[in-house]
């Protein structure tokens, strides 16, 4: 009788346990998604006051804080490299961040393709448009995350105590 009920409560936890990994992932996505926005805003920032290069804008996003939600920003160029353009040089670095949802990563390649290529103004003018889309995508996963999120967690803890109970 002891060992069903540990083996009930295992599962239970087991269960609930994945619905709170499943709604952080949720809960990632989002905050992936507005740290893309304050990376957009910091880029406008840069060009607005520095007009730096595009490995200077680079060097300057690795001493932010929300590198720590978008990993792939260590691997960013630099410098010039004459083999590869900053385009792909950028995009190999995206590579290497496998969370990044797909609209998210859309943007960034969009980004990475402008940056650089065009003066300051019409690097503004992308750089907003691109933010603004980030905000909708922000707003967007938020609202999934309060919606699904919660769903997650109620009903693999339900199934967990129903499955406890079937063993019981």
């Amino acid at each position: 009788m002891l060992f069903k009920l540990s083996g009930a409560a295992l599962v239970a936890l087991s269960l609930t346990a994945a619905g709170y990994k499943q709604a952080d992932k949720l809960r990632r996505k989002a905050m992936i998604s507005r740290s893309l926005t304050e990376l957009f805003m910091w880029c406008s920032f840069l060009i607005r006051s520095e007009s730096p290069t595009v490995y200077e804008i680079c060097k300057s996003l690795k001493q932010q804080k929300f590198a720590a939600e978008l990993p792939f920003i260590t691997f960013l160029p630099e410098e010039y490299s004459p083999d590869m353009t900053f385009s792909e040089l950028w995009q190999i670095a995206l590579q290497d961040q496998r969370d990044l949802p797909d609209e998210e990563n859309a943007l960034l390649i969009r980004l990475s393709s402008h940056l650089g290529r065009s003066d300051t103004e019409g690097q503004l003018s992308m750089i907003a448009a691109l933010t603004e889309e980030a905000g909708v995508l922000y707003e967007r996963r938020q609202a999934e995350y309060r919606d699904r999120g919660k769903l997650c967690r109620s009903v693999w803890t339900l199934a967990g105590l129903m499955v406890a109970v079937m063993i019981i």
